[in-house]
């Protein structure tokens, strides 16, 4: 398989351009513009890239702050980084014992034990940090 390295395909389009349309109507996705630059200038850039490349825009819309986190939309945007900070808990988690006690000089299972691990979401929590 070839890396969507911009490269040229056989036929001579760009080959991250075939996978797309091949793939069209196979997937589905939302797309975020950071609130630093949501623009009418990257707006219209992002609109005019994914028509360009075969992407059909079913929708348009904002969201505020509060209903991204009430619906812990980057959180399944990005599961399997957040799944470790903010969703499992730290006895779910798949620890190196060995490496962290030797990080830490205490082992994995007396730091659980202690009742002092937490996730980043109950770590804020309890530090009274919102």
């Amino acid at each position: 398989r070839r890396t969507l390295t911009g490269q040229a395909g056989e036929d001579g389009k760009p080959f991250l351009q075939m996978s797309l349309g091949a793939a069209k109507s196979l997937n589905r996705a939302f797309v975020f513009i950071k609130p630093h630059a949501v623009t009418a200038k990257v707006k219209d850039l992002a609109k005019i890239t994914l028509e360009a490349n075969g992407m059909k825009i079913l929708q348009e819309g904002s969201l505020s702050g509060e209903v991204i986190d009430e619906k812990k939309l980057i959180d399944q945007h990005y599961y399997a980084i957040a799944s470790k900070a903010t969703i499992l808990k730290p006895s779910e988690l798949n620890v190196p014992a060995d490496k962290f006690e030797a990080q830490f000089g205490i082992s994995w299972q007396a730091a659980l034990d202690s009742g002092k691990v937490f996730n980043a979401m109950d770590g804020c929590k309890e530090l009274g940090i919102d």
